[in-house]
């Protein structure tokens, strides 16, 4: 059966995108709901291919999502609401609760993130998971989403056929940016994912509740314990850091792919590669008698109370700080090295001082005198 799809004039389209106070009763022709996991442009996406708009932006612009009038987020649900014939509440995770100027046009459903995060003008798609369905998921609006954890692949940024870079103006959600391409998404090869970086997208996406999981990662007994949001300022804690260290912030431009790759080199093999990086940063140079002097600016920056260190959760800063600890254990060249207990299992170093009857400082005085070879049993 074939159903009769009306559009609106490219006039019109134009003069309701530049007076979005003038906004006109409109109810789709095919009218769908959002998708489970879907965001509110690869739901308009989705909603112009099926009903012939050129791309979402009309359909955004009559809902007020896009334009220059602020138009209040009750108001933007039940305009859409009304697009359907739906209940504005299929709308509420989809619509950013502070929009305009600073703020994220988007929302990944589950997750409270800061615009820098989400992708606002170029993004990825993973073509195999196109190939087997025409929809959008939210999560790819994530800037660290940067591999697919079911096909194992990096996600397409661009045209296979054209080159041109990927953006939420498009006729459909596998056509290509370039309104001159017949270049389909799902046709792009792939790179193979970085198994460092599959691990990390794994944890997330089990914490996201993300069904048909191949398996479960390996960073999991270590971070499992964590929520969503909190793996999220987990990998923005420990990559900003290390891809700023080195230069003025004003003068660096961190991508989210830079970020998650950073973070993903530390955190795979864990903890092994997190003590080389220990390593690396140590510094073993006459006066540096702290914590902070000894690993300097990634003491300062990432263990401790500088200026990234608000992105980190207490109870990732924990994991961290226990490794810090464990490290400088292995490194402190003792008979009985401090942090284990009789049977030779890691301890924090709260339940060692509280076996010992010393304060938690002195602990870690202690392991940095043993390492000078001060200190002998």
């Amino acid at each position: 059966m074939s159903v009769q799809r009306t559009s609106t004039s490219a006039k019109t389209r134009g003069y309701l995108r530049d007076h979005p106070g003038s906004y006109q009763s409109y109810r789709m022709p095919i009218r769908t709901p959002p998708i489970r996991g879907e965001g509110i442009w690869g739901w308009a996406l989705r909603m112009a291919e099926l009903n012939g708009h050129p791309d979402p932006s009309w359909i955004l612009t009559q809902a007020g999502i896009l334009g220059r009038r602020h138009v209040a987020r009750r108001d933007v649900m039940h305009r859409l609401a009304e697009m359907v014939g739906r209940s504005p509440e299929d709308f509420a995770e989809l619509i950013p609760l502070k929009r305009g100027t600073g703020y994220s046009r988007s929302v990944v459903p589950g997750l409270e993130l800061p615009p820098w995060m989400v992708a606002s003008k170029h993004f990825s798609v993973c073509p195999r998971c196109l190939a087997e369905r025409r929809v959008v998921p939210a999560i790819w609006d994530l800037g660290f989403w940067t591999c697919c954890p079911w096909h194992n692949c990096r996600l397409a940024i661009s045209c296979p056929a054209c080159g041109a870079l990927i953006t939420w103006r498009r006729p459909g959600i596998n056509r290509c940016s370039d309104p001159h391409c017949d270049g389909l998404l799902s046709n792009a090869n792939p790179e193979p994912a970085p198994q460092a970086e599959i691990e990390v997208i794994l944890l997330l996406a089990e914490k996201l509740a993300f069904s048909d999981l191949p398996r479960r990662s390996t960073l999991w007994h270590a971070f499992g314990h964590l929520d969503a949001t909190d793996i999220i300022r987990l990998i923005a804690g420990i990559g900003l850091p290390l891809t700023s260290l080195g230069g003025h912030r004003r003068q660096r431009i961190t991508r989210p792919e830079d970020v998650m790759k950073a973070t993903s080199d530390v955190l795979m093999d864990w903890p092994h590669h997190f003590h080389l990086l220990l390593g690396e940063f140590a510094s073993d140079a006459a006066g540096r008698r702290s914590l902070r002097h000894r690993f300097a600016g990634f003491y300062y920056r990432l263990l401790g109370q500088g200026s990234r260190s608000s992105l980190l959760p207490s109870a990732a800063r924990s994991v961290l700080i226990d490794e810090l600890v464990a490290h400088l254990d292995e490194t402190a060249s003792l008979q009985q090295p401090a942090g284990r207990n009789s049977t030779g299992q890691w301890i924090n170093r709260h339940h060692a001082a509280r076996k010992l009857g010393i304060n938690e400082n002195t602990i870690l005085r202690m392991v940095r005198l043993a390492a000078r070879g001060i200190v002998r049993n």
